[in-house]
């Protein structure tokens, strides 16, 4: 028997007999019996843990993030420093992604870099890319 823990709804999920299942917490049905035995020698049911919010900086879409930038007058900046790069993979990979990505994450690396390059605060690039989303 393996006991993964409770949902959310206060039923136990466990595995037993091969079996994946949800098992009320109920003394009178026979499998919380059985798990309520696994606890008996010292067993702890894991508690509920809601998942992670989604995160409300979805990926943009090329022509969402190049709206975002040309409308906020950055594109001739933020491609300069692209281009100023001294170390050619970097560079590289940095010309690759603004010219061929099909989809931009916030959480990425470079994305972080040319918001401090802009001088651009995390409020100012969460708020225009959040805007770039409702193109």
């Amino acid at each position: 028997m393996e006991v993964h823990g409770f949902t959310e709804q206060g039923f136990i999920d466990a595995t037993i007999d091969d079996i994946r299942m949800t098992v009320p917490d109920d003394p009178a049905n026979r499998h919380r019996q059985m798990i309520a035995e696994w606890e008996a020698e010292g067993n702890t049911i894991p508690a509920y843990v809601p998942p992670d919010a989604p995160s409300p900086f979805v990926p943009l879409k090329p022509y969402q993030f190049w709206g975002a930038v040309r409308a906020t007058g950055h594109e001739t900046a933020l491609t300069t420093w692209v281009g100023a790069m001294t170390d050619p993979v970097q560079k590289g990979i940095a010309s690759a992604m603004l010219e061929f990505s099909l989809e931009f994450r916030r959480d990425h690396p470079l994305i972080e870099a040319a918001r401090v390059h802009l001088e651009m605060s995390e409020a100012e690039l969460n708020d225009l890319w959040l805007w770039g989303l409702t193109l």
